[in-house]
């Protein structure tokens, strides 16, 4: 029989695997901004909350013991998070760089705010945890929280353009992991923010599901028979190439 400690050794393996894969999930995002060389209105906060929230799990991970599945994946969203800030900054327009920037200090200030008392304030151990833990908890619920503010302009506009379904949906998988992973070996401020991220995740899927079939969204194709066409003409290209180099005739089916 499987111990508690190794399966959530298995599990905390897992979660760090769905955590990059909800960190990464924006890049189709990013790169529809580079094709457009615009940010248009897609929201920064996302990736600013974020990049708050894995501070101050690091910092969490830090002074509990047998956290180190909490910290590495931290570190390498806290990294991913800054590179979309950045990016973002770069295709947007000044104003809304200017209103970036300011979030971003923000932010900052922030995990200042919280970490610099914890740190050089004499306290004990229980309740420098209790503190940190607390503070995790409210901004891990507020970076599951920011798809939802998608879901007002899906509302007004019935279009799911700005509202990422691979976003809701990783972040969905990442609340059910996690949360496996505090009741293997109960952790109170794990389970309490990936619980809230849970049922936020399901809200966002459930409004996307809602959206995407009782309105027409022209500008969602289907992913699968997209991806279909371009293998298909990907393989197409690559026949009349070989037939081309290899002086052989060029059928009309073969570019159709």
């Amino acid at each position: 029989m499987v111990s508690a400690a190794a399966a959530r050794q298995v599990v905390g393996v897992l979660g760090n695997v769905i955590s990059c894969g909800l960190f990464l999930s924006p890049l189709p995002t990013f790169y529809s901004i580079y094709k457009k060389g615009a940010v248009e209105d897609y929201s920064p906060n996302p990736y600013v909350v974020t990049v708050v929230n894995c501070a101050l799990w690091i910092y969490y991970g830090a002074i509990h013991p047998d956290s180190i599945f909490v910290i590495t994946i931290n570190a390498a969203g806290l990294f991913i998070e800054l590179l979309y800030i950045i990016f973002y900054f770069i295709y947007a327009s000044n104003k809304q760089r200017k209103s970036v920037g300011i979030k971003s200090l923000i932010g900052i200030a922030g995990i200042m705010l919280v970490m610099l008392p914890l740190s050089f304030i004499p306290m004990s151990k229980s309740l420098q945890g209790l503190l940190i833990g607390l503070a995790c908890v409210i901004v891990n619920i507020g970076m599951y929280a920011m798809p939802c503010d998608a879901i007002i302009q899906v509302y007004k506009t019935k279009s799911l353009e700005y509202m990422p379904l691979t976003l809701s949906v990783v972040g969905l998988l990442n609340g059910i992991c996690w949360l496996t992973y505090a009741l293997l070996r109960f952790d109170l401020f794990i389970l309490l923010s990936n619980g809230i991220g849970f049922v936020l995740g399901l809200i966002q899927v459930g409004v996307f599901a809602y959206y995407w079939f009782k309105y027409p969204q022209p500008k969602n194709p289907n992913l699968f028979k997209s991806g279909y066409n371009w293998l298909k003409s990907k393989m197409n290209n690559k026949i009349v190439d070989e037939k081309v180099t290899g002086g052989g005739k060029v059928e009309l089916s073969d570019i159709v």
